[in-house]
C-alpha cells in the first residue's frame, strides 16, 4: 500500500514544521505557557496553518484534547443555524480542563462563512470568552468582519521559501531512495510556488509516474510551461523581436498550456530573472500581471497573450 507522502511526512512536532520559524517560536510558546488568545491565521495554501495549530492544541490540551475541540469547515457548514446550534452549544458544554486552559473552536477557511453567521459568532466570541477560544484559518483575513479581527491575534503566514523547501525534498528523497537531478529538484521547487504539499505531491508523483525526477519529467508530468521557454520570450521582448516572442506563446498554446499557467509561469519567470534592471522588471511584471487578470475574468486567452507580448516589446 503506497502511502501520500504528504500524510507521511506530516509534521508531529513544531520543530518538524518548515519555514515561518519565528511564527513556530511564538505558537510553541503559547503552547507551554497556556492561556491562548482568539487568532485568526492567514496565508495561502502548503505553509504550515492547519498542521501548526493541530500541533499547538494537542500540546496545549494533552489527553482532553477529544473533548474540548470542536473543528468545523466554513466551506461546508456557514450558515447562521449552524453556528447559533453546533458552535453554540459546544461553547456552552462544560469540559474539565487545567487552569488557563480553555476549549478551542477550530474555523477553517474562515473567509467563506456568510456574513451573518460571522455576526452572530462575534456575539459567541464576546459571551463565552472565560471558557472558549476561537482559532480562524483562512487565505485571506480580508473577508473576515472587522468585530471579529478586532477580537483576536492575526498571524499572516509567507510562502515558504526555496531553501527551506529544498532541503526537505532532498530529506525525502534521500528517505524514499529517490532518483533525481539537481535540475529535477529547482523544477519541484519551482512549480511548487512556496507550497509545501503541492511540492511534495509533485515529487510522488513524479518519482512514481516517470522513475526518475528530472526538469522535463517534472514539467511534464506537472503540465507547466518551461521556464527557458518563457525566458527566450522575454529575452525577445526586451530585444524588441515582437514576431519571435508571439510565435513562442503560439508554440505554448499548441502544446496545450492554458492561458493562466502561460501568464502565472511568465511572472515567477519574470520576477527571478537576473539580467534586467529593477525598473523594467517592475514593468513588465505589472503588464504580466494585467493580462493574467484579464484572462482569469473569462476573455479570450490567446488574444490577450499576443497583446502582452506586443506591450512587452514597447517597454
Amino acid at each position: 500500500m503506497i502511502i501520500p507522502w504528504v500524510e507521511k511526512y506530516r509534521p508531529k512536532s513544531f520543530k518538524d514544521i518548515v519555514g515561518n520559524k519565528h511564527i513556530i517560536r511564538r505558537l510553541e510558546i503559547l503552547a507551554h505557557g497556556g492561556n491562548v488568545p482568539n487568532i485568526i491565521m492567514c496565508g495561502s495554501s502548503g505553509v504550515g496553518k492547519t498542521i501548526s495549530i493541530d500541533i499547538l492544541t494537542r500540546t496545549l490540551l494533552g489527553d482532553s484534547y477529544r473533548d474540548s475541540i470542536l473543528e468545523i469547515s466554513s466551506s461546508d457548514y456557514r450558515g447562521v443555524d449552524f453556528v447559533r446550534n453546533t458552535v453554540k452549544m459546544f461553547a456552552k458544554k462544560k469540559v474539565s480542563l487545567p487552569p488557563d486552559k480553555h476549549k478551542i473552536v477550530i474555523v477553517e477557511e474562515a473567509e467563506y462563512m456568510s456574513s451573518d453567521a460571522q455576526q452572530v459568532l462575534r456575539r459567541i466570541l464576546e459571551l463565552y470568552s472565560r471558557t472558549t477560544r476561537f482559532i480562524f484559518i483562512c487565505n485571506t483575513s480580508s473577508k473576515i468582519i472587522e468585530p471579529i479581527q478586532s477580537r483576536c491575534a492575526i498571524v499572516r503566514f509567507s510562502s515558504i521559501d526555496n531553501y527551506s523547501l529544498e532541503k526537505r525534498i532532498l530529506h525525502i528523497c534521500k528517505r524514499e531512495e529517490v532518483k533525481y537531478t539537481r535540475g529535477g529538484i529547482d523544477a519541484i521547487v519551482f512549480t511548487s510556488g512556496g507550497d509545501m504539499r503541492t511540492s511534495i505531491a509533485n515529487l510522488q508523483s513524479t518519482h512514481i509516474g516517470m522513475g526518475i525526477v528530472d526538469h522535463e519529467n517534472v514539467f511534464k508530468l506537472c503540465d507547466v510551461p518551461r521556464p527557458s521557454t518563457i525566458l527566450d520570450i522575454l529575452d525577445n521582448c526586451e530585444k524588441k523581436k515582437f514576431t519571435e516572442s508571439m510565435l513562442g506563446v503560439q508554440s505554448l498554446k499548441k502544446e496545450g498550456h492554458s492561458s493562466q499557467d502561460i501568464t502565472n509561469t511568465f511572472f515567477k519567470v519574470c520576477k527571478n530573472k537576473r539580467d534586467i534592471d529593477e525598473t523594467t522588471r517592475l514593468k513588465f511584471l505589472k503588464e504580466i500581471a494585467f493580462t493574467h487578470s484579464r484572462i482569469v475574468g473569462g476573455l479570450e486567452g490567446s488574444i490577450h497573450l499576443v497583446g502582452m507580448c506586443s506591450r512587452l516589446c514597447n517597454i
